[in-house]
């Protein structure tokens, strides 16, 4: 649960709202986007490999 909340904060960070209020730019902000994908990376190892008590929700694939 922690990861998800880091990879949430840096991806907060790293948009382009925040980053307007902060520096004026409307640009992402490319280091914290990369920060909040490894933490959602590593989140997402650590639940498909069973090592914590969270788990994704089932999406049926549909056509």
């Amino acid at each position: 649960m922690a990861l998800a909340y880091l990879g949430k904060n840096y991806l907060w960070a790293g948009s382009p709202l925040m980053n307007f209020q902060s520096t004026g730019s409307k640009t992402y902000q490319a280091d914290y986007c990369k920060k909040a994908a490894q933490a959602f990376g590593e989140l997402l190892s650590l639940v498909e490999s069973g090592q914590t008590n969270y788990a994704l929700v089932p999406w049926p694939i549909s056509i």
